[in-house]
């Protein structure tokens, strides 16, 4: 499989397809992540709830995630 560019749709394409055993090439042509602002404050934002619902319970606290 080849990804054409390495943002934030292009790193997750590929590390599924590589998770489930293809080999996969990625082409970009400036640094990977890309430069979304939305995809960086919506991987920021996942990240930072996943960080909660891990800690909360060590601390007592309830945390569910609703859609």
């Amino acid at each position: 499989m080849v990804v054409i560019g390495a943002g934030a749709g292009g790193l997750v394409s590929a590390a599924g397809s590589a998770g489930v055993g293809a080999k996969v090439a990625i082409i970009e042509k400036d640094l990977m992540g890309g430069e979304s602002t939305y995809s960086h404050s919506a991987l920021h934002a996942a990240f930072t709830i996943g960080w909660m619902c891990h800690v909360a319970p060590l601390h007592h606290v309830n945390v569910q995630a609703t859609a």
